[in-house]
């Protein structure tokens, strides 16, 4: 992750074996991006406003969350 970030952020799940899906929510619970991730992902948040967002890993054993400022 950088964080802040101008407009990517990588993420991840720890055994590179496991699918899951992510999710990014702006401040308002508004759903900006989701997709796939197998190992690792790079997010383009380019093109969303400026703030704070909060990105959402699941894998079947668990989830995990962040948050990032896009600047």
């Amino acid at each position: 992750w950088p964080n802040p970030t101008t407009g990517q952020v990588r993420v991840r799940v720890m055994d590179r074996l496991v699918q899951g899906t992510y999710a990014v929510q702006d401040a308002a619970g508004r759903t900006v991006r989701t997709g796939q991730v197998a190992g690792q992902a790079v997010v383009d948040l380019s093109g969303a406003a400026p703030g704070p967002y909060l990105v959402e890993v699941r894998w079947p054993d668990g989830v995990a969350r962040a948050r990032v400022v896009l600047e």
